[in-house]
């Protein structure tokens, strides 16, 4: 980020967004971070992937919400994605990805 263009204030660079997730998965005392109340999608991922981690999404929306506590954050690969309902829990749905749209349809 930086005072220099609007978006550059308000965004960071593929650079530094790859930078970023860098530090937070080879750094020990930061894995956590990306781990801890964070649930990921990918339409990408393997079927089999169960506890829709940062290493190991889970293929569909349903699946996140399903393994999700209240208050997790589920970040979404862009795509059309299938999720109905959200089980009473309360989580946020976040994009995952600097580019594409996500769209969640019932």
């Amino acid at each position: 980020m930086s005072y220099s263009q609007n978006n550059c204030m308000s965004e960071f660079t593929a650079r530094q967004i790859s930078k970023a997730l860098q530090v937070l998965r080879d750094t020990a005392n930061r894995r956590n971070l990306i781990i801890s109340g964070a649930r990921y999608v990918d339409p990408l991922a393997s079927m089999s992937n169960a506890d829709c981690s940062y290493n190991f999404p889970c293929h569909k929306v349903t699946k996140a919400i399903q393994v999700a506590l209240h208050g997790d954050f589920i970040f979404i690969k862009p795509g059309n994605h299938q999720a109905s309902w959200l089980g009473g829990k309360r989580v946020t749905l976040s994009k995952w990805g600097a580019t594409g749209v996500v769209q969640i349809t019932p």
